[in-house]
């Protein structure tokens, strides 16, 4: 949070304040507050985000790497009241990461220069470490507070999520196969599968690297093709008390197999022409590259 309001603040104040960040946000119609077209073609519009945003704080009730931190509390009412404040502290998140994404596009538009037309970066995704490394090329401290809080923000998730998805496989898949096993040995069961996951994930991020789409849509496809399911097993758990496993799983398989189709699919249909206004590139200096 940290580095995304110091690069807030910069680029704000390199624009010329809030009010022509805005003003130069909606010249380029990037803000659009009353869109609320139901088409199903289109990610970012006002329904989407008044659908998808609630969806999403209820994933907060059976994320597994949230549920350790709840059950490290002593009791379940301070367990419930961090669970409500992670609500707006998410809002809050989200906010700052549009506010950052639209300053750092008033930004080059102020300087005119697109560093994607230009060619000087190839993806949307190297946007803001392009801002961060032209930026504070000639400014001491800039680009290594940046790293610094990259990582420690990765490793901090990286990390609870390893150890979640490790007590996971434990707990409901290998622990039933061995009964009698001590304390110590799960707990090296765990730290082989933490380092298993790890190194399964570190190639999958390697083979990521080589994607020439959107990381960050690809990403939330492939959440939001499981995310629904699971939630619809939490749910049917928690509110019906006949249901069995069996139908519970063909549920789960149908969801998902529902879901990743309409998902992956829509990858497969033309994209109509963006509405949004280009950069132009007149500005851009021929010597800037990353």
């Amino acid at each position: 949070v940290i580095g995304l309001i110091v690069i807030l603040v910069v680029a704000t104040v390199q624009v010329g304040g809030i009010s022509e960040v805005i003003h130069i946000g909606q010249k380029s119609n990037r803000l659009r507050f009353a869109d609320l077209k139901p088409s199903l073609y289109e990610r970012a519009t006002a329904i989407t985000a008044l659908t998808s945003i609630p969806i999403g704080c209820l994933t907060y009730g059976f994320d597994q790497a949230g549920y350790q931190r709840y059950a490290s509390l002593p009791t379940l009412t301070k367990a419930r009241i961090v669970c409500w404040l992670l609500i707006p502290c998410h809002l809050l998140y989200l906010c700052l990461c549009y506010a950052v994404g639209l300053s750092v596009f008033a930004y080059f538009t102020n300087t005119g220069c697109d560093p994607i037309i230009s060619g000087e970066i190839s993806k949307p995704n190297q946007v803001l470490p392009y801002f961060v490394s032209t930026y504070f090329a000639d400014k001491p401290g800039g680009r290594g507070l940046f790293l610094a809080v990259l990582y420690s923000a990765s490793l901090s998730s990286v990390s609870s999520v390893l150890g979640a998805c490790a007590a996971n496989i434990w707990e409901d898949h290998l622990k039933s196969f061995f009964p009698r096993t001590s304390e110590f040995r799960a707990a090296v069961v765990n730290r082989v599968l933490v380092l298993v996951i790890a190194v399964t994930t570190s190639c999958i991020t390697i083979m990521c690297a080589s994607f020439e789409g959107n990381i960050i849509g690809l990403t939330l496809i492939l959440k939001s093709s499981l995310i629904g399911p699971i939630l619809g097993v939490f749910v049917l758990a928690s509110t019906n008390k006949i249901s069995e496993w069996r139908g519970t799983l063909l549920g789960f398989i149908v969801g998902v197999t529902f879901t990743c189709f309409t998902s992956f699919g829509g990858l497969n249909i033309p994209r109509a022409a963006s509405p949004l206004d280009p950069i132009t590139i007149e500005q851009c200096p021929n010597n800037i590259s990353i």
